[in-house]
């Protein structure tokens, strides 16, 4: 059918927004459509919505299913919602019933890494290599996880196999070209990484940052006089913000590896609060802001058991939102993560976000939006008058057990050796620092963009007061 074809079009070259409406009107003609579930799901799987995405795919099933791709597609969003049982028991099946498929030995590979069984993933696939099981899907795969294992000569053949077939989907060569662009750093390749960095990022089209401007729109000292506070005070809530890349994540899981705190991840409910509330001041009373605080705590105790007393969000950009969570949950804590301006810029332009941080993929682009959080972060802690723990990542390579305290003495815990000698996650991590967060708290990695400083003299003069600034506070 026609609307299929334009659909698959549009998510294959992850445009998700506009593949939606699409097969939202195909699906009001047959709602039973098999395919037009499928990619329904597929199209929510971008935007990483999952809970739509398993609503569609689920459906999807019952109408096909023996599906492939359907049933990957389940697996994985399981997985992202936590529902690991679910997708364990998916990708037996799969396993059982598709032995050679790429798209599930991949699936496999994917899944074993991010549960930290990354060499397990390896013999996984190169089994299946030397079975004689032949595709761009598996050398992609292949790239990855020697990136993770340290197999870099290995895995840099793979990645360069994956760029050179022009048949392949553009998705698959970025994600390949990043994934090179990784190795060749770890290999001190610093002029190829780059190069490999920028066309990645040139295959994607270019997003402007939000402006200081929109800020001010989105919360001023008028809003923060004018909101009332909600009734629904929780010390459940430790909300971890700060630039994307800034160590969101080993804080994240520094905390998580206390026996009373859980972690939601990175969860987008508090921006969809805001926007139901944001565009009508009528809306914001008391009780409508109790109501938004209540749906909040109610989503961080998902996850918790009988003996959390904390639940981590870690959605790095909910620092726009600081001055409206303190409104709807007096008593949350939030802990502001950042690190050297340009260590922070550099890392997102080296990250594969997809269809997410749309801003990463130009460099100057970067600096705006590294300019906007500087503002906002200023004026957010001029604002609020909750506590905001200030978290350089360079202190906490410096001294991780004295910082480790440090942090759970501000969300009043208890000083747990777990935490205070983190050596590395242990269950599913599933953001961008994945990688990194396994191996603990890292000394190797500051100052990284002096390796890379001839290529980014634009983003250097571009935020160059900002990084004398933040040298000069936080200087070894």
């Amino acid at each position: 059918m026609d609307y299929l074809r334009r659909a698959t079009t549009l998510i294959n070259s992850e445009q998700p927004d506009l593949a939606i409406p699409i097969l939202e009107e195909a699906l009001k003609i047959d709602p039973n459509n098999p395919d037009g579930l499928y990619f329904m799901g597929r199209s929510f799987m971008i935007k990483q919505h999952w809970p739509e995405a398993l609503r569609y795919l689920r459906r999807a099933a019952l109408k096909r299913p023996m599906h492939l791709d359907t049933l990957v597609c389940i697996a994985k969003s399981n997985d992202a919602i936590g529902e690991t049982g679910k997708a364990e028991n998916a990708m037996r099946d799969l396993i059982r019933a598709y032995p050679l498929s790429p798209r599930v030995i991949t699936q496999h590979v994917h899944r074993l890494q991010t549960q930290g069984r990354a060499e397990e993933a390896y013999a996984f696939l190169e089994e299946k290599l030397n079975a004689g099981v032949e595709s761009p899907e598996l050398y992609g795969a292949l790239a990855k996880i020697c990136q993770v294992t340290k197999r870099n000569g290995e895995g840099i053949d793979a990645a360069r196999r994956v760029i050179d077939d022009i048949d392949l989907p553009i998705n698959a060569r970025r994600s390949a070209l990043f994934t090179l662009g990784l190795m060749l750093d770890a290999e001190g390749q610093y002029d190829d990484a780059f190069e490999a960095f920028r066309r990645a990022n040139e295959t994607m089209e270019a997003h402007p940052a939000v402006t200081t401007e929109t800020f001010d729109l989105l919360w001023n000292e008028k809003r923060q006089e004018a909101m009332p506070v909600s009734s629904v005070t929780s010390e459940l809530p430790v909300l971890v913000l700060g630039m994307p890349r800034s160590g969101t994540t080993i804080t994240e899981q520094i905390l998580a590896a206390h026996p009373e705190v859980e972690t939601v991840g990175e969860c987008d409910l508090l921006a969809r609060l805001w926007g139901e509330v944001a565009g009508d001041n009528s809306l914001l009373d008391a009780d409508r802001l109790g109501a938004a605080g209540q749906a909040y705590v109610d989503r961080l105790r998902t996850v918790a058991t009988k003996q959390t007393t904390r639940v981590v969000d870690k959605m790095p950009e909910n620092y726009f939102y600081l001055g409206f969570a303190e409104k709807i949950v007096p008593g949350a804590r939030f802990v502001h993560c950042h690190r050297h301006p340009l260590d922070t810029c550099l890392s997102n332009y080296f990250q594969d976000f997809a269809e997410n941080v749309l801003w990463s993929r130009r460099l100057d682009v970067i600096g705006d939006q590294y300019r906007t959080y500087t503002y906002a972060m200023e004026r957010l802690l001029e604002l609020v008058d909750s506590p905001v723990l200030d978290w350089p990542n360079e202190q906490l390579k410096a001294d991780p057990q004295g910082q480790a305290v440090k942090l759970l003495d501000f969300v009043s815990l208890s000083h747990d050796d777990r935490s205070i000698n983190f050596r590395g996650a242990g269950s599913s991590v599933r953001t961008a620092s994945s990688a990194q967060v396994r191996e603990g708290v890292s000394k190797s990695r500051g100052a990284r963009w002096k390796n890379y400083e001839k290529h980014i003299g634009p983003l250097i003069e571009q935020i160059g007061d900002l990084v004398e600034a933040y040298e000069a506070k936080y200087a070894d």
